[in-house]
């Protein structure tokens, strides 16, 4: 802060400064006062400048009040739901094709506070909800982003944030954004307090979980064969063993299996923030398999299983592991190689096979 004061030929006036009515030494008689260096803590104070003349101590003075703003504003995040969260210090969901972020900017002043985002460390973007409802709908990321009158937000995919619907093609090298990406998110204030940016992670990865023809929760007590449908497992524990057979899917999410999982020719696969104690096997799979955020006691084998790709535009991918853990890791004869889409799995003995250095 400073403050210009008249200039009397014969002497120099005084400034006094003072913040919430207490004086500031200043025996310089400095207009200038550096606020950094006072290290306030964060609030809201009153600033005072107080302007006399040496030759008048009693006369007239000069009072100037400012409000200082030392209170730093924030974006608090709600993001869509995840099929699974993964263990690291930051935040890291994983989600089918895409995920929404809505942000409530706030501060302890009043005035307008702005929202902020930045997609893996490129330009700040100014949060204002969604275009088809701006301030009354969640920001939308997507693989190829959402198209608004021709013109696409959201986008994960190549060529930025923001961009025109008729580039997102193949004429255009456009490539959808599967994989994992970095958002950060901030607010200012009306005083322009650049708040810390708070930061999640997220993988987003193709397809999506079929619809449950049985579904199993709580505690089931034996081992469970699967012989048609599509039986999901939802926060269930099994106390024996999981058998998959021909034609048939399993979706677990976030379960726990006491013994061996065992999958032949199954039609999907899908393991979402899920436990398996003992060795698991998942073979000739006919369309899906998706593994994330999941555990497994023994091996995890992963042989002779068909991918069939949920986007044509980005292509052949294999059996979707994603931020996993196990002992050991197999994977033989699979349509393709798997592919963590960026989330490292953590594999504390041999990775054979295709997933070699996965």
């Amino acid at each position: 802060m400073y403050v210009e004061t008249t200039h009397p030929a014969d002497r120099v006036l005084d400034v006094a400064w003072s913040i919430n009515g207490q004086a500031i030494p200043n025996p310089l008689n400095s207009r200038n006062l550096n606020l950094g260096q006072l290290n306030l803590a964060p609030g809201t104070y009153e600033l005072t400048a107080t302007v006399t003349d040496p030759d008048d101590p009693g006369g007239d003075s000069d009072t100037r009040t400012w409000t200082v703003d030392n209170q730093s504003p924030a974006a608090p995040r709600e993001l869509s739901d995840p099929l699974t969260t993964l263990s690291g210090a930051t935040e890291h969901n994983v989600y089918f094709n895409e995920f929404t972020m809505g942000l409530e900017p706030q501060d302890n002043s009043p005035g307008f506070v702005v929202g902020e985002f930045r997609l893996n460390a490129d330009g700040w973007f100014n949060y204002f909800g969604f275009p088809d409802e701006p301030f009354g709908t969640p920001f939308k990321f997507a693989h190829s982003g959402t198209s608004v009158k021709a013109l696409t937000y959201g986008n994960l995919g190549t060529g930025g944030l923001s961009k025109a619907t008729f580039e997102q093609s193949e004429e255009f090298g456009f490539v959808p954004g599967f994989g994992t990406h970095t958002v950060e998110h901030r607010a200012i204030d009306s005083a322009g307090n650049i708040g810390e940016a708070g930061e999640f992670r997220a993988t987003v990865i193709p397809g999506g979980s079929p619809e449950c023809t049985s579904t199993v929760t709580g505690t089931y007590r034996g081992n469970l064969i699967v012989t048609d449908g599509v039986t999901c497992l939802q926060d269930a524990h099994v106390l024996g063993f999981v058998k998959v057979d021909e034609g048939a899917s399993l979706v677990a999410s976030n379960s726990l299996v006491n013994g061996a999982l065992t999958t032949v020719v199954a039609d999907v696969v899908q393991l979402l923030g899920t436990t398996v104690l003992g060795a698991a096997r998942v073979g000739r799979t006919t369309t899906d398999v998706t593994i994330a955020g999941s555990s497994f006691g023994g091996r995890l084998t992963l042989a002779e299983n068909t991918q069939v790709t949920a986007n044509e535009l980005f292509g052949e991918y294999g059996p979707i592991l994603v931020g996993n853990s196990a002992p050991s890791l197999d994977c033989r004869d699979n349509s393709s190689a798997p592919n963590d889409f960026g989330a490292p799995n953590s594999i504390t003995g041999a990775t054979l096979g295709q997933c070699a250095g996965l």
